[in-house]
């Protein structure tokens, strides 16, 4: 069990069988665990690895590591950090300071610690087998799999550091790109990890993407040149996501799950990516004579549909997505609207631009929108005519519909302003 919030050290906590586990949050917000074992053997295997993690060996290790590092790179704490915040985890970072000259300069050293770090993780993971015959091979394996990501989260950040090309090998090897990542619980971003350091290519910029764009569509058609058949269909799954965050056409997209939907017949990844991405709404995403929309249930609508099921009550539209902070920032003002205008002649309509339904739907949960009639994602943002002739291009962005239906300001006050409220009362 993995726990987290923007206020407490991110932890992992092994449950088993029966076991009761009761989570506090204190008024700081920090969060406790308390276990009621139904077994033992966790307990015990728990203070095993403790053992094994604050062994002498280890630590002796741990010292050399970090003293040798610390002629290379050192993170400065005296610095003011910067703090970044997501919906369940706070990320604070220090200033790293960098000695460009040793790195240059210490090739051997360099090399030495690479090579310890490799050698810690080798000794900490022979040191566990030996002492984890009497667990579950499952929950084996789990632990040997974090162990595994913790080694390569870790090379990962030395080397956005150092720029090694020893690493980019280490990363890359047998070591960690394998069979197993089809069944690692960590293997996705080790995955990712390789895709962008191996298959991505540079690409002359394009002016109508955005300027950090990266041609996921490639990678995805690139990668039975660096997988057997069994891990290029689990890369290709990863690239999914990668297109879908840096915003690769639907028209690629559709391609794509085209070509995996064929190939693999895979029924429930493919079930998960018609889902997730709404490949089986596919047609609808070029559509342009109306703005096609979904619901929590997958059911497809038009706007048409909506303000016709609403006429006779003026209409708020909300445009937002789940990467729009100042968007989830109003919407405890939109929702307070609609308390405070319960019971006269007005509704909120959510509209998602959001390319994820899962992250849409994370995001909806988290605002308290998710069981809302109104709540919907949009289809064919970049396509529809009415969107595209309203200038749909940024973020918050609000329509006011007056009781018959027609738009009375297309770029409407925000949920908190008296002037929207003005204008409500007026309609009304």
């Amino acid at each position: 069990m993995y726990i987290s919030n923007k206020y407490s050290k991110p932890d992992t906590i092994v449950v088993g069988k029966n076991d009761i586990v009761t989570i506090k949050i204190d008024s700081s917000r920090n969060i406790t665990t308390h276990f009621l074992r139904a077994d033992n053997s966790i307990a015990n295997f728990e203070k095993e690895l403790f053992e094994i993690s604050e062994s002498d060996s280890i630590k002796e290790r741990d010292k050399f590591i970090d003293s040798l590092a610390a002629t290379f790179f050192r993170i400065d704490y005296t610095a003011s950090p910067l703090e970044l915040e997501g919906d369940f985890d706070k990320l604070v970072l220090f200033p790293v300071i960098i000695n460009r000259e040793k790195i240059k300069s210490d090739e051997a050293g360099l090399h030495t610690l690479i090579s310890s770090i490799i050698n810690r993780y080798q000794y900490y993971v022979k040191n566990f087998e030996n002492k984890s015959h009497h667990l579950p091979e499952k929950l084996r394996q789990i632990i040997l799999y974090k162990s595994q990501n913790d080694l390569f989260q870790n090379l990962s950040e030395i080397n956005s550091y150092i720029h090694s090309e020893e690493i980019k090998k280490i990363q890359g090897s047998e070591l960690f790109i394998n069979k197993s990542l089809t069944d690692n619980n960590f293997g996705k971003p080790i995955l990712r990890n390789f895709i962008a350091q191996n298959i991505l290519k540079e690409k002359q910029p394009d002016r109508s993407r955005s300027r950090d764009y990266r041609d996921y569509f490639q990678a995805f058609n690139d990668c039975s040149k660096f997988f057997d058949s069994t891990l290029s269909k689990y890369a290709r799954f990863v690239c999914f996501e990668e297109m879908s965050s840096y915003g690769e056409s639907m028209i690629n997209m559709n391609l794509a799950f085209q070509y995996f939907e064929k190939t693999y017949r895979d029924t429930v990844l493919n079930s998960i990516l018609k889902k997730k991405y709404l490949f089986d709404l596919a047609k609808y995403n070029q559509e342009a004579n109306n703005v096609y929309l979904v619901n929590y249930q997958n059911k497809l609508y038009t706007l048409d549909d909506v303000l016709i099921r609403l006429k006779g009550k003026v209409i708020y539209i909300d445009f937002w997505a789940s990467w729009c902070g100042p968007c989830r920032q109003a919407m405890p003002y939109s929702r307070k609207l609609s308390f405070d205008f319960a019971d006269d002649d007005f509704a909120v309509v959510y509209l998602s631009l959001d390319e994820d339904r899962d992250k849409w739907h994370r995001a909806a949960q988290i605002e308290g929108i998710d069981l809302l009639t109104n709540n919907y994602l949009i289809v064919n943002t970049k396509k529809s005519t009415f969107l595209n002739g309203i200038s749909l291009k940024e973020i918050p962005r609000y329509i006011l519909f007056n009781r018959k239906g027609n738009i009375i300001h297309q770029d409407a006050p925000g949920p908190s302003s008296t002037e929207l409220r003005k204008l409500i009362y007026q309609n009304l």
